[in-house]
């Protein structure tokens, strides 16, 4: 996507009257694939703080290559919180228990 393509998704997630869980992962998405991961972070922030939506499996997901390319380090244990928060225990016991044997 070049960066005109970004900025017309910006757009068009910025003039939504109402955003739901998937809008918010696709231009979490949108800036995450495409090397802009402090912006994708950014997103994950303002939709937390927003307090409209949780992440889910999904944002987790989209937003760790950008976490990756920004040298973060993400522990199994940060990623089964996130999946516990995100109401989706069964995932997180599955990473526990791939880590215990």
């Amino acid at each position: 996507m070049k960066c005109r393509q970004i900025d017309e998704a910006y757009k068009m997630f910025d003039r939504m009257l109402k955003r739901d869980l998937v809008s918010w992962n696709t231009i979490i998405s949108v800036y995450a694939q495409n090397g802009l991961a402090r912006m994708a972070l950014e997103f994950v922030v303002q939709m937390h703080e927003e307090g409209a939506w949780r992440p889910d499996s999904i944002t987790i997901v989209s937003i760790f290559p950008a976490v990756v390319n920004i040298g973060m380090f993400v522990s199994r244990n940060l990623i089964i919180a996130g999946y516990v928060e995100g109401g989706n225990p069964e995932e997180a016991m599955e990473i526990f228990s791939e880590d215990v044997g």
